[in-house]
C-alpha cells in the first residue's frame, strides 16, 4: 500500500500547501472551526452573555486544539520535510 501526501513543502517560506482535496478539506475545516470558536467568543463578550468565561475558555481551548491537530496532521502527510526555504 502507497503512502499518499496530502501536502507538499512550500517552495518558499517554512510549511507545506496542499495539494490534493483531503488536504484542502483538512485546511478548510480547520479555518471554519477555528473561525467558529473566534466568533462564539467575541459574539459571548459584546452581548455581555451570563457565565461566558467558561465558554470563552472553551472557545480558546477548541482553537489551540484545533490550530495543533491541522499541524500534526499536515506535517505527517507532507511529502518531504518542514524546513525553511528561502
Amino acid at each position: 500500500m502507497s503512502r499518499r501526501y496530502w501536502f507538499r513543502p512550500k517552495s518558499f517560506g517554512y510549511g507545506a500547501t496542499p495539494t490534493t482535496w483531503q488536504g484542502w478539506a483538512l485546511t478548510l475545516a480547520s479555518a471554519l472551526v477555528s473561525a467558529a470558536a473566534v466568533v462564539t467568543a467575541v459574539i459571548a463578550e459584546t452581548r455581555q452573555w451570563p457565565d461566558r468565561r467558561p465558554l470563552q475558555a472553551a472557545c480558546v481551548i477548541v482553537f489551540v486544539a484545533t490550530i495543533l491537530a491541522t499541524i500534526a496532521v499536515s506535517r505527517s502527510k507532507t511529502d518531504g520535510d518542514w524546513r525553511w526555504r528561502p
